[in-house]
C-alpha cells in the first residue's frame, strides 16, 4: 500500500487546509533560530512535518535514525519524529490545533 492510499482511508483534510499548515511551517521556520536554547533542531523538525504533509513520509519514517534518509545529526531524531508524528495526527483529523504558532 502506498502512503497516498493509506492517507485516503483516513485523510479529513482538504488540500487548502494542508497548504496552510505547510505555508505557516514555513514562516516558522524562518522565523525561528536552527536549534532552540534546549538543542532541539527546530528546522528539521519543521522539514519533516511537512515532508509528512506533503505525503513523501509517514511519522515512522523517523522513529529510528537512518544516515540514508536524515539529514540531521541522530542526536536530533526524537524530537523531529516528536513532530512528525504531531503532523500526521493533524493531518489524519485526530487534532485541530495548527502545527505552527
Amino acid at each position: 500500500m502506498t502512503i497516498q492510499e493509506s492517507r485516503n482511508k483516513m485523510k479529513t483534510r482538504t488540500q487548502e487546509e494542508i497548504q496552510r499548515q505547510v505555508d505557516g511551517l514555513k514562516k516558522e521556520k524562518e522565523r525561528l533560530p536552527e536549534y532552540s536554547m534546549f538543542g532541539d533542531n527546530n528546522h528539521a523538525a519543521i522539514d519533516a512535518a511537512i515532508e509528512v504533509l506533503e505525503e513523501r513520509r509517514f511519522a515512522s519514517d523517523y522513529e529510528e535514525y537512518d544516515e540514508s534518509l536524515h539529514n540531521f545529526p541522530e542526536d536530533d531524531i526524537e524530537h523531529v519524529h516528536q513532530m512528525a508524528l504531531q503532523a500526521e495526527n493533524w493531518l489524519d483529523g485526530y487534532t485541530n490545533d495548527d502545527l505552527f504558532d
